[in-house]
């Protein structure tokens, strides 16, 4: 039985790279005004050079823009590690979260008229 190897990360300056994976970079941020802008040339960065984009509103963190082909390998690596179940749940009890704090802020909203 052949031994399981994990990945080897190499640092190449600011960027790393996942042996066998292809290059990983630091993510950029990017507000969601300028997504609005440069959409196509965001997506081509991404596609053609997989570049990676942290999507911020208001100066809060909201979303990622990562090229299909790492949304793929991290989807199988979840779904190898059996989190996929995890993640759902998780996103589940968070809107639950979420929906309780703006119910609570639109009451407030209508008692204070």
């Amino acid at each position: 039985m052949a031994k399981s190897v994990a990945p080897k990360i190499i640092k190449l300056g600011a960027h790393s790279c996942l042996e066998g994976a292809g290059t990983l970079m630091e993510p950029e941020t990017i507000n969601s005004t300028d997504l609005r802008t440069k959409t196509r040339d965001l997506m081509e960065r991404v596609k053609f050079n997989r570049e990676a984009f942290i999507i911020e509103t208001f100066g809060r963190p909201m979303a990622v823009l990562i090229s299909l082909q790492d949304f793929e390998l991290i989807q199988n690596t979840l779904k190898q590690a059996g989190v996929a179940n995890m993640r759902r749940e998780w996103t589940a009890e968070n809107s639950d979260k979420s929906m309780k704090r703006k119910k609570g802020a639109f009451a407030k909203t209508r008692g204070s008229g």
